[in-house]
């Protein structure tokens, strides 16, 4: 699948999937979980290749892999810095394989929350400063 999934058994595995569709129909069976479709489509579309899927009871969201890397990212903060989901929630990676003519195919596969955390806890990058280049060359 991807190798932000660790070695499990997930008991939901979609492959070659349309993206989109299929996180269109993920919100429409939430009920509530329309209000946020759209940042989330934004999201899947814009913010690159991988992204972890939450699925809360009252909720959908959608965050770029690469933040979760990130030390004290808003998306680490409010995902990874967590014991525990609320009862109820589910945790999917969605990788994407393909993105032809406006069509955005990949794969979607449910993740152990405790080891996906565990997994980004052992590979947080703290940045330590900014090098920066004016236009004048300073």
């Amino acid at each position: 699948m991807t190798p932000l999934v660790p070695e499990i058994q997930p008991s939901v595995k979609v492959t070659d999937a349309d993206l989109p569709a299929l996180l269109m129909k993920m919100h429409a069976l939430g009920g509530d979980y329309m209000r946020d479709a759209k940042y989330n489509l934004n999201a899947l579309v814009s913010k690159g290749d991988d992204f972890i899927l939450t699925a809360y009871p009252d909720m959908l969201t959608i965050a770029p892999a690469a933040e979760m890397f990130r030390k004290d990212s808003f998306e680490q903060q409010g995902w990874i810095q967590r014991d525990s989901l609320p009862e109820g929630s589910r945790v999917f990676v969605l990788s994407v394989t393909a993105r032809d003519e406006g069509i955005i195919t990949g794969n979607l596969c449910e993740a152990d929350y405790p080891s996906l955390r565990n997994f980004f806890r052992g590979f947080n990058v703290s940045f330590t400063h900014l090098d920066a280049e004016m236009a004048d060359g300073a």
